[in-house]
C-alpha cells in the first residue's frame, strides 16, 4: 500500500513565517526515509497577514513544488474569508481548475463568535461543494476548535470536512471525538496526537476506520514520531479494554481512506 501524509505545511521562505521553514526537498527526503509515498501540501503563512495578493502568490508556489514532483506531492490551496466574500470562492476556483489542486485548507484570521463565520464561509463551501472537494479546517491557534468545526460542518452537510489537527491541542479535554462522531461529513486527522497510541485508537473505535486519516503536520510535529505513534496503535496495551488497531485499519488510516476521498489511483 501507499503511505500518504495527509497534512503537511511547506514554507517558501523564512520570511514567509517566522522561524519556521521546511521545504520540499527537507520534506522528500523525511519521505523517503519513513517510507511516505505521498504528501498533502499546503502553504505556510502567517494567518494574520492573509492578503488576496498574498495567498495567490503562496498557492502558486505550492502548485509549482508539485509540477516538479508530481508522483509524491499533492496540494491543498489556501483560501481564507478575509480575502473577500467573493475572492475567497474565487481562489478556491484558481487552485482547483488552474492548479489543478484536490483540496482546500481554509484559514482563520479573524476571531468572532462562531455564529459569525457561517456567513462568511458560505461562498467558499458553496463552492467546494460545487467542486466536489474537500475543505481542511486546521483546530489549532489561531485555527478553530473542535466544536467550531463541528458546527460549521454541520451548516453545510453535503461538504467534506477534515478536523485537522484532532480539532485542536485540548481535544481530550473537550471530548471532541464524541462531538465530531455525531456529524456524518466529518473526517477526523489524527495530527498532533502527542505520544499517545491509546487516543488514535479511540478516535478510530468512535469516528469508524473509514473517517480517520493519518498526518504529520509538519513541520511543527515530526513525521516519524506521528507514524509510529500510528504503527504503535497495532499493539494491544493493558491500560486499555480498547481492541488494537488491526493492519485494515492502519492501511485505511494511513492512506486508503484520503485516497478515497481525493479519488486518487
Amino acid at each position: 500500500m501507499v503511505i500518504i501524509d495527509a497534512h503537511v505545511h511547506l514554507t517558501r521562505n523564512s520570511k514567509t513565517i517566522p522561524f519556521i521553514r521546511y521545504t520540499p526537498t527537507e520534506l522528500l527526503k523525511d519521505m523517503n526515509i519513513n517510507g511516505i509515498g505521498k504528501a498533502i501540501v499546503c502553504p505556510n503563512i502567517d494567518p494574520y497577514s492573509t492578503k488576496i495578493e498574498n495567498v495567490k502568490r503562496e498557492n502558486d508556489w505550492i502548485a509549482e513544488c508539485i509540477k516538479r514532483n508530481p508522483k509524491r506531492l499533492i496540494g491543498f490551496g489556501l483560501t481564507t474569508p478575509s480575502t473577500g466574500e467573493k475572492m475567497g470562492a474565487q481562489e478556491v476556483e484558481r487552485c482547483i481548475k488552474k492548479l489543478e489542486m484536490k483540496g482546500i485548507i481554509l484559514t482563520r484570521t479573524k476571531i468572532l463568535p462562531i455564529g459569525y463565520y457561517v456567513d462568511y464561509l458560505t461562498k467558499i463551501f458553496e463552492k467546494c461543494i460545487e467542486l466536489n472537494v474537500p475543505i481542511l479546517m486546521n483546530g489549532n491557534r489561531p485555527g478553530w476548535n473542535g466544536e467550531d468545526i463541528t458546527f460549521i460542518a454541520q451548516q453545510f452537510p453535503n461538504a467534506t470536512v477534515i478536523m485537522g489537527s484532532m480539532g485542536g491541542h485540548n481535544w481530550e479535554q473537550f471530548g471532541v471525538v464524541e462531538i465530531a462522531s455525531e456529524t456524518t461529513n466529518i473526517i477526523f486527522d489524527i495530527s498532533d496526537c502527542y505520544f499517545n497510541p491509546i487516543a488514535i485508537t479511540r478516535a478510530i473505535r468512535i469516528m469508524g476506520k473509514k473517517n480517520v486519516i493519518w498526518g504529520s503536520r509538519e513541520p511543527y510535529n515530526s513525521q516519524s514520531a506521528s507514524l509510529k505513534e500510528l504503527q504503535l496503535a497495532k499493539l494491544k496495551r493493558w491500560n486499555t479494554p480498547l481492541k488494537a488497531v488491526t493492519q485494515e485499519e492502519f492501511e485505511l488510516v494511513a492512506g486508503k481512506n484520503i485516497a478515497r476521498i481525493l479519488g486518487l489511483k
